[in-house]
């Protein structure tokens, strides 16, 4: 399912949707609308719901459908001549401080052979990824989000992201490889030159136009080799030693490749290839990284990935042994 708004619904793809509720989606039974002494209950559900899934990037709001799946429909009136899909159109905005404006209201295309009661309809109420979030619950004077198949409470650093990505590029990173690119002998050692790559991913609304990945700390360094690690100024490398890219625009929602180099320096006692193994186990194979993802507006935040956990030994000993400089 996509949190896009659908033309329409079809029975079809209301009882296709998956078991149980989901951050994407929410069921509401109709018995929600029969009991006109119960309406303020009524308007704190939706105005709950239409709250968390505008803060949440949008999602699909059923009603009509019991949480076990069972489909209850709601009234095809709800007051007066006012049918119920109108009532909700009208009524939604209000709800919500931001007034609510990316929605629609669907009355379900009923299938051939319908489990949808006489005198009753399914409504699906599909809502955007709101430009004005976030938005406050007139009726709990509270703010809500999707979590965990739930609507619940915003904490304060969510509604920060929020609001900051209307006004400041948001960027993230993910580790997406670890390659070897090359390796020599350098007095008396074993120079390997790794190459890291991430992907970065602009999850707000603002184009970045200048980031850079700076890696802060290093972690899972064996005693007394902290000095066989480089991050600039390799050891024997003709080449410099990183690829760090500040101009290269990333619009919203797009995404861009980020590759950063450094050196590992092994002391094997000789070449043989279990003791190569052993030291690269010790180097990389528990190697963490520490960096921040810096933007034109914001420092960002740091955040460690794994290197060891993506790292080929067997890799790093094939290119050795073409170089003659690993033997078994």
């Amino acid at each position: 399912m996509s949190f896009v708004k659908k033309e329409h619904w079809t029975e079809e793809d209301v009882l296709s949707l998956p078991v149980g509720e989901h951050d994407y989606f929410d069921r509401k039974s109709g018995q929600l609308f029969d009991d006109p002494s119960k309406r303020d209950s009524l308007y704190d559900v939706l105005a709950k719901a239409a709250c968390a899934f505008a803060n949440s990037g949008g999602g699909h709001l059923v009603l009509g459908v019991k949480d076990d799946g069972t489909v209850d429909g709601v009234p095809a009136i709800f007051s007066g001549r006012t049918s119920t899909r109108e009532w909700l159109e009208q009524k939604l905005p209000d709800f919500l401080d931001y007034r609510l404006v990316d929605f629609r209201v669907h009355s379900v295309a009923r299938a051939a052979t319908s489990k949808i009661p006489a005198g009753r309809e399914l409504l699906v109420i599909d809502f955007g990824d709101s430009s004005l979030a976030p938005h406050q619950s007139r009726r709990h004077l509270q703010y809500f989000y999707r979590s965990g198949s739930h609507s619940s409470p915003a904490p304060h650093f969510y509604l920060e992201l929020l609001r900051q990505r209307l006004t400041n590029p948001s960027l993230d990173f993910t580790l997406s490889n670890v390659a070897i690119e090359s390796g020599w002998s350098h007095e008396g050692a074993i120079i390997l030159k790794v190459d890291a790559g991430f992907m970065i991913e602009n999850t707000g609304r603002i184009a970045a136009y200048k980031w850079s990945l700076i890696a802060r700390q290093l972690s899972g360094v064996p005693e007394g080799r902290a000095g066989d690690y480089f991050f600039s100024g390799i050891p024997g490398a003709t080449g410099g030693a990183s690829s760090i890219r500040i101009d290269d625009t990333i619009l919203p929602g797009g995404m861009c490749p980020e590759k950063k180099t450094f050196g590992v320096r092994l002391r094997p006692e000789s070449n043989d290839e279990a003791e190569i193994r052993d030291d690269l186990a010790k180097m990389i194979g528990t190697m963490s990284l520490t960096l921040q993802l810096a933007t034109e507006t914001s420092r960002g935040e740091l955040k460690t990935v794994d290197i060891g956990s993506m790292f080929s030994a067997d890799r790093a000993v094939e290119l050795l042994r073409a170089k003659g400089m690993v033997f078994q």
